[in-house]
């Protein structure tokens, strides 16, 4: 019996490497007589068989129509004629197969350069000299180390662990954002994409910046978002679980799209409110006194070189 007066000709299945249940799929129909194709690229399958209800000529049994797409689908994947790729879904590190691999999405680009020992070894003495300005206090080193392996917080979570906040308050002007900018010069981002301000950000857009990438995001003024309860219960989530929501948007057909908790987080203050609770829990505090106060001349000296040494980092 025809449901469709088109046949499938060809499935590609992108599996999410870090949720195997997280698939979409590419598509493309072919009409047997007249030759003419309909390609659908990365899409659920009700999203595709909503359009074609709603859009194309053919469709000769609707109501079974999705039943018999899905189960050509699967037909494919069970004969080996469908291709399955993985899907980048954020830069940065995953885990599969029992391998650390790196991805970079087209959404969330970062700058780094092929390994190279000799300049490792010139970019860790400029790090020495950014971290003078510090007098190598704990402070900026809990920071730093933080930074250092905040791209493996998600796979931490994938294995029951939970992956902490680092939260710096305290005084003002005594460069918590500038050591943030550090970190994310350490791994090739540009600073509006490592560092976010937190003054007027909502919760959908915390969870998708999150969904980008497995790298440190540090949220800058983030007094504003520990005082918004959706975000701050997002904040929390992410500490320990991987999907941290899902939306529904009707430009796409009222498609629902997961929002994954890849990045690690970090929140710089200078007043602290009333937390939400639970969340005080779940930071790695450092406050920040007077006693970090530099002088101008200091100050000065260090943004010159934290200018000139960022391409290095």
């Amino acid at each position: 019996e025809y449901v469709l007066g088109y046949y499938v000709e060809k499935v590609v299945i992108y599996v999410n490497p870090s949720d195997p249940n997280d698939m979409v799929y590419s598509v493309v129909f072919r009409h047997p007589k007249t030759g003419d194709k309909l390609e659908y690229h990365e899409q659920l399958i009700s999203n595709i068989v909503s359009n074609l209800e709603n859009t194309k000529q053919g469709v000769r049994n609707p109501n079974k129509l999705k039943g018999a797409i899905s189960s050509l689908i699967e037909a494919f994947y069970v004969r080996g004629l469908a291709e399955v790729k993985s899907r980048i879904p954020a830069t940065g590190f995953f885990e599969i197969d029992g391998n650390l691999v790196f991805f970079e999405s087209p959404k969330f680009k970062v700058n780094l350069p092929e390994v190279n020992k000799e300049k490792t070894i010139e970019a860790l003495r400029k790090l020495e000299e950014l971290l003078k300005f510090y007098r190598f206090s704990d402070k900026a080193l809990i920071g730093l180390y933080y930074d250092v392996q905040a791209p493996l917080g998600f796979i931490r979570k994938q294995y029951g662990r939970e992956n902490k906040i680092l939260f710096d308050f305290g005084e003002p002007h005594v460069g918590k954002t500038l050591r943030a900018k550090i970190g994310a010069f350490i791994w090739g981002m540009r600073e509006d994409l490592g560092i976010i301000s937190g003054a007027k950000l909502t919760a959908p857009q915390l969870a998708e910046r999150l969904n980008s990438t497995t790298f440190k995001i540090t949220i800058d003024e983030g007094k504003n978002i520990l005082l918004d309860p959706y975000a701050a219960d997002m904040l929390k989530s992410n500490t320990t679980n991987i999907h941290i929501k899902s939306r529904i948007v009707p430009q796409l057909g009222y498609k629902e799209i997961e929002f994954y908790g890849y990045a690690s987080i970090g929140i710089n203050t200078n007043y602290v409110p009333t937390l939400y609770p639970g969340i005080e829990d779940r930071l790695i505090p450092i406050k920040w006194t007077v006693e970090d106060k530099r002088d101008q001349e200091e100050v000065e000296t260090f943004l010159q070189k934290l200018a000139e040494y960022k391409d290095s980092l």
